[in-house]
């Protein structure tokens, strides 16, 4: 047992960093206070955003600035919402004692379930391509209302 400086064994200090986790620091607890807080924002805001994507289908966005600012808001809520996705952890089969803590199975997990619905309803269109009149690209819109089903875990 070698000893240092500070008088106290090298050995404890390197099974100290042997034991030290990145990922502990990186990967998000399914069961905690945030992440299910953050669910409950993101459930409410799926709901809050259908209509207002639904009522962008048929009136177009013409410049409100409580709609901007309502779809800012709401393009922020599922950034956030995506990146939360690809960093928390979960379990592999219910039952399990331990959660899933491997960033690249919690991505590939994400990738397989709601990565698609969550990507086309996250992409910003409407910055995209020219709207306010054209019914055709206004009807873009609607597809961001998928995520009502999202929103209905609630009930």
């Amino acid at each position: 047992m070698d000893i240092d400086d500070n008088g106290s064994s090298s050995d404890s200090h390197d099974q100290l960093l042997d034991s030290f986790d990145l990922m502990d620091l990186i990967v998000f607890r399914c069961d905690s206070l945030f992440i299910t807080s953050w669910r409950l924002l993101h459930v409410v805001t799926c709901i809050l955003s259908s209509y207002l994507y639904a009522y962008l289908g048929i009136f177009g966005f013409e410049g409100n600035e409580f709609i901007q600012t309502a779809d800012h808001f709401f393009f922020a809520i599922f950034t956030v919402s995506m990146i939360l996705n690809c960093l928390t952890e979960f379990y592999e089969n219910q039952g399990d004692k331990k959660p899933c803590r491997d960033v690249m199975k919690i991505f590939q997990r994400y990738l397989k379930t709601t990565f698609i619905i969550d990507f086309l309803a996250w992409l910003p269109v409407h910055y995209i391509l020219e709207f306010g009149t054209n019914h055709v690209y206004n009807s873009l819109f609607v597809v961001k209302t998928i995520r009502i089903g999202e929103g209905l875990q609630l009930f």
